[in-house]
This record gives C-alpha cells, structure tokens and sequence, in this order.
C-alpha cells in the first residue's frame, strides 16, 4: 500500500488532493497487496471526487492494471454505476484495458451493459481496444444478453455490427 492508497480507501478526498498537487511521487499506479490501485480503490468505493481528482491529476494511474480478481478501474467503475467516471476514463485516451476478463468471467463491456450503461458501452465500441464482446459472466450471461434485456435494440445492433462472436 501506498499513502495514496490508504486515502482512496477512506474516502479521503482532501489528502488524495494534497498528495496529488505535492509535486512528489504518490504512487499513482501502484498496486496494494490486493493489486488494487488507487484508481481501483476509488471505484470500488465510488468515490467519484478522488476518481476525478486522480483523473484530473494527468498522472499514470495504470488504468490497464488488472487486480488480483482481473478487474480493471473501469470494469469496477461499470459495476458500480459509475457514468461519469467511466465516460471520463474513455476520454482520457489511455489504455483503459477493455478487453480484460476476470476471474468471474467479466469485462468492462459486459459490466457496462450489465449496468445499463448504454452511453459508456457505445463509447467503448468506438475504441480501438478489443472489447471480448464474446465474454460471459459466471451465470452465462453475456453483454448481448443484457442489452436484449433491457430493450437496448441500438446496443444490439451496433454489437452485431462488429462482426465479432457473440
């Protein structure tokens, strides 16, 4: 863990402020023993503040790194609803590891679909990132499934027009 961690944890959106604007190096894409980084702790806790100060702070947070369960900031962030923040990690341009799958089967995609984010998802097909539109949760759903459920007819026909498997 790193200080930076330990005031993502707690939700500590001054610190994570005053370590950011110190000029030092905070660990930004560090990773604690759970292979969490700070952006990870942020979603997970759904602090949408530190996840836009970390954002705004246009430091490498290795948004690519996967924890211990193959989870990546923005599968989190899909998981938890988190709208903006998943938007603002797609506008970042950096590699965002789209097409990661968990331990459980999930990808950002899926969870994104699995939210009903359907902004976040149109967003992520524009990505040159591959997105393993074929991934499935440990229940066999997958991100085609979601958006048939909830009624997503233009989610549906912009995967199909991928021309990946389904």
């Amino acid at each position: 863990y790193t200080a930076l961690n330990y005031a993502c944890l707690n939700k500590s959106v001054e610190i994570v402020e005053l370590l950011l604007h110190s000029g030092r190096d905070v660990g930004t894409a560090i990773m604690s023993t759970l292979g969490d980084t700070p952006m990870i702790n942020a979603c997970w806790h759904e602090c949408d503040e530190i996840c836009t100060a970390l954002l705004e702070s246009d430091k490498d947070l290795g948004l690519a790194i996967a924890n211990d369960n193959g989870d990546t900031a923005i599968a989190i962030a899909c998981w938890r609803g988190m709208r903006e923040v998943a938007m603002a990690m797609l506008d970042s341009g950096c590699e965002l590891g789209l097409g990661v799958v968990s331990d459980a089967g999930y990808t950002a995609f899926l969870h994104a679909c699995r939210s009903n984010l359907a902004d976040v998802a149109f967003a992520m097909l524009e990505c040159d990132e591959n997105l393993s539109l074929d991934a499935t949760d440990a229940g066999g759903a997958t991100a085609m499934m979601f958006a048939v459920e909830y009624q997503r007819g233009d989610l549906c026909h912009a995967m199909l027009e991928t021309g990946e498997d389904l």
